[in-house]
């Protein structure tokens, strides 16, 4: 009949949600003692293949107590169990996270500690895939606490995944990389992809100069600071030139060496004196980078100089080609050894001497040697000071020091990048003007370290 009413639609079929409950409802006394029995299983395993052996059955139990037996669902259970909110389960396991850190810590169990980290942080991505903070933060306790800078920057890369407009990510990726062991180029690599997303802040860019000579690729690094130092913030545009004027210096550092190196293999000797590579032309690369620096004041002003003495039309002046045409044509260079132009590598781009030991063919700028020498002196101090706080004593001499650092470092332990350099080999840092008869101290009753000043 037109006026007979349909049959009534099953309950469940008329609300699916409410299945969807019912389901949870089920799953959930099973997940709980799914979790005691697994947990207890994992306990005895753990306890069984432990190093640790107790004597008896009470140490046994008391070991079994403090260790932390663990059983974590799928992700896929954990989202029908939170009934489809991600987001509950994600915060739930990251909870659990922290109970399991903060008991690791505590428990006196002597045997693998922070296993299931990764595990844990990897079901925090897997549920809430664009919780930025939950990923960074997993990154930092993954790399620090546990341990595992490889586990980190897998949990790092999975999150760039989800979330290409986080610069967070990628720059906790770079922090990790700058801490762990011969990864400076990574660092470099991550920093430069935090720089491209948006709202990163301007010390990311200020930093990345620095990474890119770290990486050994200086002539990108000194692009770089360059653009920077030319930037629309004043104070911002200092700090770059000071950078600059750091990285040109190591950039025309490596030029000498390179042009000594060369005169060593075509001669059978060191050059005796650094006007001599002038004179058998072995400068030219050092003088193009010369030439290509005129932010910085000298290298303006003696191309300047050149300029007025060559004559070239006023327009020529602003061409930026201009001051590598005056190198290439040889003009400089004629100039140089007419006694018109002071040599540019008789100062360095602090205004202080390029120095040169013939004996050893050493050449060092005095004022990169200066940064240097305080930068390392403040690494040693403040190793000498953290080796005395874990051993309970000083370190007997520099070279303990060094040796117990990079035993560290050799064992997969996070050190800071210059941490590692300076104690490469477990040997004690060389003073950049070790040929000249600078050195490092030390006192082994106090731990202080100092320097031992060049000879005159």
């Amino acid at each position: 009949m037109s006026g007979a009413s349909a049959p009534p639609r099953p309950l469940i079929e008329r609300r699916p949600v409410l299945g969807l409950c019912v389901l949870a409802a089920g799953m959930l006394p099973v997940a709980i003692l799914a979790q005691f029995a697994a947990g207890s299983h994992a306990a005895r395993t753990r306890l069984e293949s432990s190093i640790f052996r107790p004597l008896g059955e009470a140490e046994r139990e008391v070991l079994a107590r403090k260790s932390f037996g663990m059983y974590l669902p799928h992700s896929r259970s954990l989202h029908y169990a939170a009934l489809a909110n991600d987001s509950l389960a994600a915060g739930a396991v990251w909870i659990k996270a922290a109970g399991y850190v903060s008991r690791e810590f505590a428990s006196a169990y002597k045997g693998r500690k922070f296993e299931w980290l990764k595990k844990l942080y990897t079901c925090v991505a897997e549920l809430d895939p664009h919780w930025v903070a939950g990923c960074r933060v997993g990154a930092v306790i993954l790399a620090a606490v546990g341990q595992d800078p490889t586990g980190a920057i897998e949990l790092l890369l999975r999150g760039m995944r989800e979330n290409p407009d986080s610069w967070e990510l990628p720059y906790e990726a770079g922090v990790t990389c700058l801490l762990w062991p011969g990864h400076a180029a990574d660092a470099a690599k991550y920093f430069r992809m935090a720089a491209r997303r948006p709202g990163h802040p301007e010390v990311i860019e200020h930093v990345l100069p620095r990474l890119m000579a770290e990486a050994g690729r200086l002539e990108e690094a000194v692009r770089h600071a360059r653009a920077r130092a030319r930037g629309d913030f004043a104070a911002l545009a200092e700090a770059s030139r000071r950078q600059l004027e750091e990285l040109f210096a190591r950039l025309l550092q490596a030029d000498l060496e390179d042009a000594i190196e060369r005169f060593r293999r075509d001669c059978g000797r060191a050059p005796t004196e650094l006007a001599e590579l002038r004179r058998r032309g072995y400068l030219l690369g050092f003088d193009l980078h010369f030439a290509e620096e005129t932010v910085l004041p000298r290298p303006r002003a003696l191309l300047d100089r050149l300029r007025e003495l060559r004559g070239g039309p006023e327009g020529r002046a602003q061409d930026p080609a201009a001051p590598l045409d005056l190198v290439r044509s040889g003009f400089l260079q004629r100039m140089v050894l007419a006694g018109e132009l002071p040599p540019p590598e008789a100062e360095d781009p602090f205004g202080r001497r390029f120095l040169y030991h013939a004996p050893s063919g050493t050449v060092r700028s005095e004022g990169l040697a200066d940064i240097d020498a305080r930068r390392t002196l403040s690494i040693l101090q403040a190793a000498s000071n953290r080796f005395a706080r874990l051993e309970r004593r000083t370190a007997a001499s520099l070279q303990e020091l060094a040796e117990h650092w990079a035993g560290v470092a050799s064992r997969g332990k996070p050190l800071p990048q210059d941490w590692v350099a300076c104690f490469a080999g477990g040997r004690p840092p060389e003073h950049p003007l070790a040929a000249w008869g600078a050195g490092y101290s030390y006192d082994p009753a106090t731990g202080a370290v100092g320097t031992l000043p060049a000879r005159p």
